[in-house]
């Protein structure tokens, strides 16, 4: 499912200090059978004990691609996943029977958050000032062929910097990136690559919107991703310059796809915000439309 487990944890009532957990679990059927399975998760706090457990026996149609079934239950006295104390739950997900048997593991967090364009941001009902850096994965020499240990060199210096935040560009990055935000407390925003403009096709429109799905799908279960990406200076290139004519044409297009992209991401993740970042020409995205359509604006400021 989307490269992913097909395991998706979703919190609610987070405040509360019993709160609730809804598992969404896709499964597939290879066979021309219905299978009769028992579906099992249980979830262990951040200390490796079981702080909850549901089941259900479920009936899989032949040739099912992709077959969801949602569970829910309560975990009782949560400690939610904060910066300074980035505590994790972890969910084992069983599949047995009819001589069958799969498991697969993910980890999860109870927060809440919050963008306020007055106050800023806000993790848990408290005020944080998100300071980081943006980062990619390339080395000289190497491009994106890194050891794990290149990775998280970089995110070490972060921490050592008294960062807080991550902006993962301009593309999904190998998972070590998050897993490492998950279990140190930096809040992240993930990208997808769309940089300096577009081209006007419907192909490049639908790979857009390919990515983003992608993009929230796997990485759903991290605790410390706030923020889906979506466009970076997508106006810094413009074709419309040396062809005027087709000024309007190119607006009409680029948000368009920005808006597909944005109403793709939200009913994926409704509990997320979403952000385009631009560069300092705001006269441009104003006139375009683009500043209309996303949850929070970023802004790259070159001093």
């Amino acid at each position: 499912h989307f490269a992913t487990s097909g395991v998706y944890v979703d919190t609610f009532k987070e405040e509360l200090s019993d709160s609730g957990v809804r598992i969404r679990t896709f499964l597939s059927n290879d066979t021309s059978q219905d299978r009769r399975m028992e579906l099992v998760h249980e979830i262990y706090g951040p200390e490796g004990f079981m702080a909850a457990s549901v089941s259900k026996n479920v009936r899989v149609p032949a040739n099912a691609q992709n077959y969801e079934v949602e569970l829910t239950t309560v975990v009782k006295d949560r400690k939610l996943w904060d910066i300074d104390n980035p505590n994790l739950y972890r969910v084992i997900t069983r599949l047995t029977g009819d001589g069958y048997e799969d498991e697969v593991s993910n980890k999860f967090g109870f927060r809440y958050f919050k963008f306020d364009p007055k106050q800023g941001f806000f993790l848990n009902g408290r005020h944080r000032k998100l300071i980081g850096t943006n980062r990619h994965q390339d080395y000289y020499m190497k491009g994106n062929a890194l050891t794990d240990e290149m990775h998280l060199r970089d995110l070490r210096l972060l921490e050592e910097m008294g960062g807080n935040f991550l902006r993962v560009s301009h593309y999904p990055q190998d998972p070590v990136v998050t897993d490492f935000c998950d279990r140190n407390g930096i809040i992240a925003s993930v990208e997808i690559p769309i940089v300096n403009y577009v081209t006007m096709s419907e192909t490049f429109r639908q790979n857009g919107v390919n990515m983003a799905e992608e993009m929230v799908w796997q990485d759903y279960n991290s605790p410390s991703v706030v923020l889906w990406a979506y466009m970076n200076e997508p106006l810094l290139q413009r074709p419309y310059d040396n062809r005027p004519e087709i000024k309007q044409e190119y607006f009409a297009f680029i948000c368009n796809m920005a808006s597909n992209i944005e109403n793709t991401i939200r009913g994926l993740d409704p509990k997320r915000f979403t952000m385009m970042a631009f560069h300092s020409s705001v006269s441009v995205y104003a006139e375009s439309g683009l500043m209309e359509i996303p949850m929070v604006l970023g802004w790259n400021v070159y001093w």
